[in-house]
């Protein structure tokens, strides 16, 4: 299955999201398959709405159910059977009725659907779940309910978690009293500080702010070490909409997570650029002239996000290994440590490892000639410690 941008025009948001499900789950459901005999898609706000494609392909369980569906042949070619299940829940009857059509082409994928209230049936499937299943857990709710509503989701083992936390809403509300669905951002007497350090705040520092408590907040909720989130921003403006909490207590989860990630902000930055080249055209009269213009997305906000991303990822990777003086750091302690603290991905660390060795600023005693890449157990030292 493809992203077809045509179908999200005045959908980027939604494109964003799409694109990060589509690069991440069939890479997930390799690796835990290989564990688990069963994987469980959760999508607690299913929908569809919007939806522009009679396969569903660009909507979120869509593509859920295309990936389980490759994940499962993939495995069974391999002789292990894979047994795949989704639960879909949504309010709305009519979205129910367009689920089960949906359903109906999967017929190797267990799917029950659940109108009603998210927050009034997650328990009922969560009982359902066998405690060997591995599950990812997808809340994308149109308004702004009470997380805490969902913690039994969040906190069973086995489980990621990918999150819409509703940022524009937040930035309006976390501070005052006036959304209680909120209060699970400030609870508690650390809450309150946070409460009245954020009124000082504005721009990116209240974001950033904001978004920092709100993954402290979700991984403490679950007890989770990995916590990044995707920015999404408002088509047509330099404006955070909401945020996209990834949930995962395993290395290889950010691994995944960061290639994913920038297949979601490298399409925003195309998508973004393309739709302020189609409105200049239509402003000027130029919309001949302009309609096949390549999308140049360098000074969006996502491409910025990249680019600084890596950069900062090597300057860290560096002091890390400064820092770890003569006993030197292996490749498999320092890769997640990056990985978890910028957007970075697994391979840009790969070349920047080598180009640092290349250059003669680190020393990697196990390193053979034709290596490309680190691999875990190789030992890592700056070179001025090697150098005495």
């Amino acid at each position: 299955m493809k992203i077809s941008p045509e179908y999200y025009e005045g959908r980027g948001p939604a494109l964003v999201k799409h694109t990060f499900i589509l690069s991440y789950l069939p890479t997930l459901i390799a690796k835990v398959a290989s564990a688990y005999d069963q994987f469980v898609y959760v999508d607690l706000f299913a929908g569809p709405w919007e939806e522009r494609t009679a396969d569903f392909s660009d909507t979120a369980f869509g593509i859920a159910l295309d990936a389980m569906r490759g994940g499962k042949s993939v495995w069974k070619r391999n002789g292990r059977p894979v047994k795949m299940t989704a639960h879909l829940v949504d309010i709305n009857p009519e979205a129910i009725a367009k689920q089960k059509q949906v359903a109906e082409r999967y017929p190797d994928i267990e799917v029950h659907h659940h109108q009603g209230m998210a927050e009034e049936k997650i328990q009922a499937v969560l009982n359902s779940l066998p405690h060997n299943a591995f599950c990812f857990v997808y809340i994308d709710p149109k308004g702004v309910p009470d997380i805490r509503k969902f913690q039994a989701a969040i906190e069973r083992p086995n489980t990621e978690v990918f999150l819409n936390f509703m940022y524009k809403f937040a930035t309006r509300f976390a501070n005052t009293p006036q959304m209680t669905t909120l209060g699970w951002l400030t609870e508690g007497e650390e809450g309150e500080s946070f409460r009245s350090d954020l009124a000082l705040l504005s721009g990116v520092d209240r974001e950033n702010a904001l978004t920092d408590r709100a993954r402290l907040v979700l991984a403490r909720m679950g007890g989770y070490r990995y916590s990044p989130a995707i920015t999404v921003d408002e088509e047509s403006m330099d404006r955070c909409r909401y945020k996209l909490i990834f949930l995962s207590r395993h290395h290889k989860g950010i691994f995944v997570f960061r290639n994913a990630q920038r297949a979601a902000l490298q399409m925003q930055a195309s998508n973004r650029s393309s739709q302020k080249s189609i409105k200049k055209a239509r402003q000027t009269g130029m919309d001949d002239l302009l309609k096949d213009l390549e999308p140049i997305h360098a000074g969006e906000r996502s491409a910025r996000e990249i680019d600084q991303g890596i950069r900062s990822g090597i300057a860290y990777a560096n002091r890390l290994i400064d820092q770890s003086g003569r006993e030197g750091i292996t490749f498999g302690d320092l890769w997640p440590r990056v990985l978890e603290e910028e957007v970075v991905t697994h391979s840009d660390l790969c070349h920047a490892i080598r180009d640092l060795r290349d250059q003669g600023r680190i020393e990697i005693p196990s390193w053979t000639p034709r290596k490309r890449k680190p691999d875990d157990d190789y030992r890592l030292f700056s070179s001025k410690y090697m150098q005495d």
